[in-house]
């Protein structure tokens, strides 16, 4: 989990994607966005991720259960700042659930949702 929140924080975009299952991706619902398609999700993010000057993301709470030894339900509140190359900036709060599975390669995201309120500064 603190690998996934650094890769963001740094905005690196191939560490990122590193996290998300290659072979048993599922869906990801990103606000009011559905992908069932790991490729096109990864575009998504480098799209949006092109637009930021930065991005501070900040762990307020996480909880772990797991469901068996190879898969488990992550819910995490987050708080963020995200600069945009317009000079804008986005405060937000999100609510992400993950499901993570176990994979040869580690833990693995196959499953995604996010929920989040944004205000916006300029």
């Amino acid at each position: 989990m603190d690998g996934i929140q650094s890769a963001i924080n740094k905005l690196d975009i191939n560490a990122w994607s590193e996290f998300w299952s290659k072979d048993e991706f599922i869906s990801v619902n990103s606000g009011i966005n559905y992908f069932d398609n790991r490729s096109v999700w990864i575009d998504s993010v480098t799209y949006w991720w092109s637009k930021l000057e930065s991005r501070s993301v900040e762990s307020q709470k996480r909880v772990i259960t797991p469901f068996t030894n190879n898969l488990a339900l992550a819910i995490n509140i987050v708080k963020g700042e995200d600069l945009l190359k317009s000079g804008e900036k986005n405060n937000f709060m999100a609510l992400i659930t993950e499901i993570w599975k176990k994979e040869p390669n580690g833990w693995m995201i196959i499953n995604f949702h996010e929920s989040w309120q944004a205000k916006i500064e300029e």
